[in-house]
């Protein structure tokens, strides 16, 4: 199943999600609230909660092979495709970062960071999404013909966790590597 945003006169701000899908230009916005209110929209509409809405999480926990998104009432939500999740960095109860897999094939990976410029303005403490552009999933046998390009969702003086080409490392919800190269 694909997922695809909704490109009806229904919802007007489906033109400030499209050029993170389609160009991957960093959404614009004039505060780092704003930019995380539509960072979190997009994360809504491209991996959404079985319940509730990212813009509202205070943390987010991997449980055996499943991402709990636990809200400031105690309340707990996964994702409404559990398949999505599909790699972490850091401990499974506070990871530094999570890596996701749209419909789509592509990877979003979020940044948790307390103390960075946009991490320390919500609870969850998410600091940056990068989106995947291009590439393949490999554990071994790359070939290196295609290498992933990662750009960020939030902002151009965002963090780029590592350069374009170069591998990403994660443990996937098996345990094992997962490579995004």
């Amino acid at each position: 199943m694909m997922t695809t945003l909704n490109t009806s006169a229904q919802d007007p701000r489906v033109d400030q999600f499209r050029p993170a899908v389609v160009s991957e230009n960093p959404i614009q916005a004039e505060s780092i609230e704003q930019q995380l209110t539509l960072a979190n929209e997009f994360l809504d509409r491209v991996c959404p909660l079985a319940h509730g809405s990212h813009q509202d999480v205070q943390s987010y926990v991997v449980y055996y092979q499943h991402l709990l998104a636990f809200f400031h009432d105690g309340q707990q939500s996964g994702l409404r495709q559990s398949v999505q999740l599909v790699g972490l960095n850091g401990p499974k109860e506070a990871p530094s970062s999570i890596l996701l897999k749209a419909d789509s094939g592509r990877h979003i990976e979020l940044i948790f960071d307390p103390q960075g410029q946009r991490g320390a303005l919500n609870r969850a403490h998410l600091d940056d999404i990068q989106l995947e552009s291009s590439g393949s999933v490999a554990t071994s046998g790359m070939t290196g013909a295609e290498r992933a390009r990662w750009s960020s969702l939030i902002g151009p003086d965002a963090r780029v966790a590592q350069p374009d080409g170069i591998a990403r490392d994660f443990t996937g919800t098996d345990g094992d590597a997962y490579r995004v190269a």
